[in-house]
């Protein structure tokens, strides 16, 4: 599936403050304004879940993990290294689509690091 990056800068993972979530041109940014239906957390950092999580309001529950590229140019390659580090974070956490261990384990591990969004607008972890 072909996704439009325009104005975002690829090779920019996050923003410089995570406070600036969905407010500058790194795929952080980019996840959080695609995915604003429903329910979006982002749990970045030791232990994640993914860098982030969304309920879309229906039944879906996806998992989000990002890595920004090497290279923004129009004839790059894929990046097999950072192809096998981002499969290997979605491997290791499909044991959390089992949806009650999921809302356990993240209940128990909120930081202040965590953002969250309903529809779209900043929201609190309730």
């Amino acid at each position: 599936m072909t996704q439009d990056f325009k104005g975002i800068n690829i090779k920019k993972e996050k923003p410089d403050k995570f406070s600036n979530i969905g407010n500058d041109d790194s795929l952080f940014c980019w996840v959080q304004r695609k995915f604003n239906k429903g329910y979006l957390l982002c749990d970045d950092g030791a232990m994640e879940k993914a860098d982030f999580i969304h309920l879309d309001g229906g039944k879906t529950l996806s998992l989000i993990h990002v890595k920004g590229a090497k290279s923004d140019g129009q004839e790059r390659k894929i990046s097999v290294s950072s192809y096998e580090v981002v499969v290997g974070q979605a491997v290791k956490n499909l044991l959390w689509f089992e949806r009650s261990d999921l809302a356990e384990a993240l209940k128990g591990r909120v930081r202040k690091s965590n953002s969250f969004w309903k529809d779209g607008a900043k929201s609190s972890k309730d």
